[in-house]
């Protein structure tokens, strides 16, 4: 077996890889499993580990994650293509956490021989179909207007909206609404990220702002997805400022910005204290920085932390 798990969807991905172990464990129950991070591997020692048989096991699954990052994939593989036919007792999966390039030679290779599963990037139609069936899935019910308060809480992240129903199972309820929803999630990365903006109103406070972004890296949060979130907000604070000012009402802020009305005082305190122009110039940096990143001129959050430590 030769499997290659990718997509921008690195949620549904990770659950395929999780239930395609689960399962070569039951059905091979003597079988070694060997797991491997090869962004920071040397590809011989991947290479041996693929052409090596645990000799205490008739069968063995080895793992490869993120073997794109591996500056000498190719060498792999060109080497499983090459030995595709001769490795019937070790299997193999590759879990990419992003897309293949499908103009590159993995992708057509693996392509060819009908081993890529893909998984595409929810939008936010079939989100939504998504996470009904995940709360039916937890055995929980929810009334339509605390699901579309979760789901926009969660800003149609699969990994936010699946912690959260973590949350509510714990409350033991299994009709959810509206107040159960305030009561019982505490959307604490939303909230990181308020901290993080309202000590940046604090010119001397770099200090307690950095901590607060170094703590969201170190939960492993995706820089990329985590400079999407802090620009949201910082539209929205924006926004915010500017309704505040026109002289409308909170209940017309809610209804234009679609947010939950719980979260309107704090974002109003932060909006209070910021200066649009410096709001305007984080967004603008963190543009650039997502743009610059992405096509490999900057390492991410190298690239993050050091566009926080000179914003003062």
């Amino acid at each position: 077996m030769i499997k290659i798990l990718e997509g921008e969807n690195s949620f549904l991905s990770k659950q395929r890889l999780d239930s395609l172990i689960q399962k070569y464990s039951k059905e091979k129950p003597n079988s070694s499993i060997k797991i491997i991070d090869a962004e920071s591997k040397n590809i011989s020692d991947i290479i041996n580990e693929y052409e090596t048989q645990d000799i205490f096991s008739k069968n063995k699954l080895l793992v490869i994650k993120r073997l794109i990052l591996n500056k000498n994939y190719k060498d792999f593989v060109e080497k499983i293509i090459d030995t595709k036919n001769y490795t019937k007792d070790i299997d193999l999966i590759i879990w990419e956490e992003k897309a293949i390039p499908k103009n590159t030679r993995y992708h057509k290779l693996f392509k060819e021989i009908d081993a890529i599963e893909s998984f595409t990037k929810f939008n936010k139609r079939n989100f939504q179909t998504w996470a009904k069936e995940y709360v039916k899935l937890k055995k929980l019910k929810m009334d339509e207007t605390s699901f579309k308060i979760l789901i926009e809480m969660t800003d149609y992240n699969p990994y936010l909206f699946a912690n959260e129903i973590e949350k509510l199972k714990l409350s033991e309820k299994e009709n959810i609404n509206a107040k159960d929803l305030e009561e019982n999630t505490n959307d604490m990365f939303t909230n990181n990220i308020w901290d993080f903006l309202d000590a940046i109103n604090q010119k001397s406070n770099m200090e307690e702002y950095t901590k607060i972004l170094i703590n969201l890296l170190k939960n492993g949060l995706d820089p990329h997805y985590l400079m999407i979130m802090i620009a949201r907000n910082v539209k929205q604070i924006l926004l915010i400022k500017k309704m505040t000012f026109e002289g409308k009402t909170d209940r017309e802020i809610v209804s234009i910005l679609k947010i939950p009305p719980f979260t309107l005082p704090k974002l109003k305190n932060i909006a209070s204290k910021s200066e649009s122009e410096k709001l305007l110039s984080l967004y603008e940096k963190l543009y650039n920085l997502n743009y610059e990143s992405k096509i490999g001129n900057i390492d991410a959050e190298l690239g993050l932390i050091l566009l926080i430590t000179r914003l003062n």
